[in-house]
């Protein structure tokens, strides 16, 4: 990656399970807006509705907004656990890209231009998961991820990731 490696990228799937909560009985969409709040919530409420799931938002900022539920303020396990047992995210995150891939999960990113569109836009070239990005309700989320493919790479992303740390924390150590 030509962006710093996150460290993030150190994690596996199995390491989020020995924190996650068990799976929620209801199925649900997760939906995880850090920017373009407004286009990430009508996006996943028509992918919620097109799915059949239940909507749970994680932000704090959003008002007025019905037929939602919402987590104000949640512990690092909880976050892990809704994103661990969603059917279904969208975020315009970068970690909440990065943690919807460690986790396997069929995901979408709205993107608006900022910094997190640009770490979001490599990551997922890289993944040549392009299609994951959209900017409209017209996103087409009938094509599942293949995660045997994608994998291989968050390999490599690990593998970088422990050589930078090795070869940098040297010189401090």
């Amino acid at each position: 990656m030509s962006l710093l490696p996150d460290p993030s990228f150190l994690f596996e799937e199995n390491d989020f399970n020995a924190f996650a909560c068990n799976k929620s009985k209801q199925k649900y969409l997760l939906i995880y807006p850090i920017i373009a709040i407004e286009e990430t919530n009508k996006i996943g409420k028509e992918i919620a509705r097109e799915k059949g799931l239940k909507v749970i938002i994680i932000n704090p900022t959003i008002d007025n907004i019905l037929d939602f539920s919402r987590k104000q303020t949640i512990d690092p396990i909880k976050f892990l656990s809704l994103i661990k047992n969603a059917e279904f995210i969208v975020t315009s995150s970068f970690h909440g890209t990065v943690y919807s891939l460690l986790m396997k999960k069929e995901f979408a990113c709205v993107i608006k231009n900022g910094l997190n569109d640009v770490r979001i836009g490599e990551l997922l070239n890289k993944l040549n998961l392009q299609d994951r990005i959209t900017t409209d309700q017209n996103f087409n989320h009938s094509r599942n991820i293949d995660y045997s493919t994608v994998n291989l790479t968050l390999k490599q992303f690990k593998l970088e990731l422990e050589e930078y740390l090795r070869k940098n924390l040297s010189v401090v150590c």
